[in-house]
């Protein structure tokens, strides 16, 4: 449901309300394999020091793991494993 606020408009928000972790998630990546957001990483940078942010959707690979966690505090992952998209990492840990 759209809040009608902005992404700084929120995080400020939640920051003022003392939030302890932010989860954001990109419905319109998620499934898809495509990458994580990182369009809304300028603005992320502006609040990493105030709270955990966390990011999901669209996760693609594991080399973006290191690009992602320069940014966001940690990546959440879910269909890239449930829908056996992880071979590499299978393989490595079988």
């Amino acid at each position: 449901e759209n809040t009608g606020m902005t992404l700084p408009q929120a995080l400020k928000f939640y920051k003022n309300l003392g939030i302890g972790e932010v989860y954001i998630f990109d419905t319109n990546r998620d499934g898809v394999y495509t990458g994580c957001n990182l369009d809304i990483a300028p603005i992320v940078r502006k609040f990493k020091k105030d709270f955990p942010i966390l990011i999901g959707g669209g996760f693609s690979n594991f080399k973006e793991i290191e690009l992602l966690k320069k940014i966001y505090s940690g990546v959440v992952i879910s269909s890239y494993f449930h829908y056996n998209k992880n071979w590499s990492f299978k393989k490595k840990y079988e």
